[in-house]
């Protein structure tokens, strides 16, 4: 049986049962395009990390309601929280980045601008791919039936980006499991941290680049809580970007013999990790 699904773009913070307006997009959406009758089942997403549940009702020339009986907690969210630091890409690259990576679990997004990246966006501009990107995370959200709607950050330099990562208190450390996986890459070894036994092993920063020795998948399984992953824009990152990464505390790490595309690395990645610290 299939379940229809729509977004209310406010907090519901009414307890049920009652009766809720559907929104013009929505009502447009299930009424006009869709054509249900009174008496559908609805599942009605807010973004609070549950969805309600309610039948379609008091159908009318332009306006919908929705009888709301239940709330039900989602229990489908990712294991392992993830943060994609995307740089800008032209044409519909970014619009995929961002749909398939709230399919695969990603809780975060950050666009950055690039040295290398070819997109310029002045403040109008800007604000219209902010909302653009936005419907884009809701609605893979409904379509792969994930109740919580990952964060959008505003877009940012990645040299501000970094400054802020530095900045932070609880730096990022590579937990001894994962050090350990890493020891018999005799020539990387120098350059991965030690990790001690006083620091918090919660999260990972990890820069993809494809020149890197040590490969993502060698990351020891649950491991971590919490992974950023920092993928360039077309033409990658440069050598002083990448630097700086480094001193933000990122660790570089490749995803196998092959150079991927700017769309297809932040996804690869994201399954991976999903893989052997999520619940794929």
């Amino acid at each position: 049986m299939r379940l229809f699904r729509t977004y209310h773009p406010e907090l519901i913070k009414q307890q049920p049962p009652f009766v809720l307006d559907l929104s013009e997009e929505s009502y447009h959406h299930l009424c006009r395009v869709l054509r249900l009758p009174e008496g559908e089942e609805i599942h009605v997403v807010d973004g609070s990390g549950g969805h309600y549940v309610g039948k379609l009702t008091n159908i009318k020339k332009k306006s919908a309601q929705v009888a709301i009986s239940d709330y039900v907690q989602a229990t489908n969210e990712p294991l392992v929280q993830i943060h994609l630091v995307q740089g800008i890409s032209k044409g519909d690259r970014m619009e995929l980045t961002i749909q398939k990576a709230v399919e695969l679990g990603v809780n975060e997004i950050t666009p950055v601008f690039t040295k290398r990246g070819e997109v310029r966006l002045n403040e109008e501009r800007l604000e219209k791919k902010m909302r653009q990107w936005h419907a884009i995370m809701v609605n893979a959200c409904l379509q792969c039936y994930r109740d919580t709607i990952p964060t959008l950050n505003p877009p940012v330099s990645l040299e501000n980006y970094l400054k802020q990562v530095a900045a932070n208190q609880d730096r990022p450390v590579l937990h001894a499991r994962a050090y350990q996986a890493w020891q018999s890459y005799d020539q990387q070894a120098a350059q991965i941290p030690n990790p001690e036994d006083n620091v918090n092993y919660q999260q990972l920063y990890i820069n993809l680049n494809p020149f890197a020795g040590v490969r993502l998948k060698q990351i020891a399984p649950q491991t971590y809580q919490r992974v950023t992953i920092l993928v360039g824009s077309e033409g990658g990152l440069d050598d002083e970007e990448i630097s700086k990464a480094q001193e933000a505390g990122f660790t570089d790490f490749n995803l196998g013999p092959r150079v991927l595309r700017t769309e297809t690395t932040g996804l690869a990645a994201i399954a991976i990790l999903q893989s052997h610290l999520g619940d794929l």
